[in-house]
């Protein structure tokens, strides 16, 4: 018999890893905290929020309808399709920062998209350090992940030159460390994780593929 099971909003499942970095977006943090003391609370507070979503047991919980909805309350709309809100939280996710959370001169805010502004409302201490982490370097320049980055970076801008076009700057292709960040978690929870306790069975077959087990 073949069976395929696979991990329900597994991406955004992989968010709630990001939480144990909060300290580092904030410049003086020591400091905000002897200052706002209830600031771990709301992180905390706001973490298990966002973990009842995806990362519940309810059978009929989906984070990504749950999305929808937000999305269509907030516009006064009706009609929710669930592949189109997942692939628009993969841009959401994946993209270049474009959130308000961090600015300074809150005159020079942007249009959101609709996700960022439910996670604005919703969730804006996991916005901040999703944003935090699209706009600063974290791996090393020795890295695996910043060469990939940089070689692609400089073909791009080879074709530009030709185009004559002008170059594009590192700071405008960092937030790539992110997906490449979110890839490795997803793979080692399911070959370290899953695929290893699987294999200690030993009495079937089982193919993993990205965050699903056939």
């Amino acid at each position: 018999r073949l069976v395929q099971l696979d991990v329900k909003a597994a991406h955004p499942f992989l968010l709630l890893n990001w939480c144990q970095y909060f300290e580092r977006t904030w410049a003086s943090y020591d400091l905000i905290i002897r200052q706002s003391p209830e600031l771990k609370d709301i992180l905390s507070d706001e973490i298990q929020c966002y973990q009842n979503h995806v990362a519940s047991e309810t059978a009929d919980r989906d984070f990504y309808l749950w999305l929808g909805n937000e999305i269509v309350t907030g516009k006064g709309g009706v009609g929710i399709n669930r592949g189109k809100i997942k692939k628009s939280f993969y841009k959401f996710l994946f993209g270049p920062a474009m959130s308000n959370t961090l600015l300074r001169d809150l005159t020079k805010r942007r249009k959101q998209c609709p996700i960022t502004d439910v996670f604005e409302e919703k969730f804006p201490l996991l916005l901040r350090i999703i944003e935090w982490h699209k706009t600063r370097q974290f791996y090393s320049d020795e890295s695996p992940q910043m060469k990939r980055i940089k070689t692609k970076l400089r073909s791009k801008n080879s074709q530009r030159k030709r185009d004559g076009k002008a170059s594009l700057k590192l700071a405008g292709v960092l937030h790539k460390q992110f997906s490449y960040k979110n890839q490795c978690l997803e793979g080692e929870a399911m070959v370290r994780g899953v695929c290893h306790e699987l294999a200690r069975r030993g009495d079937f077959y089982f193919l993993p593929i990205h965050d699903a087990i056939i």
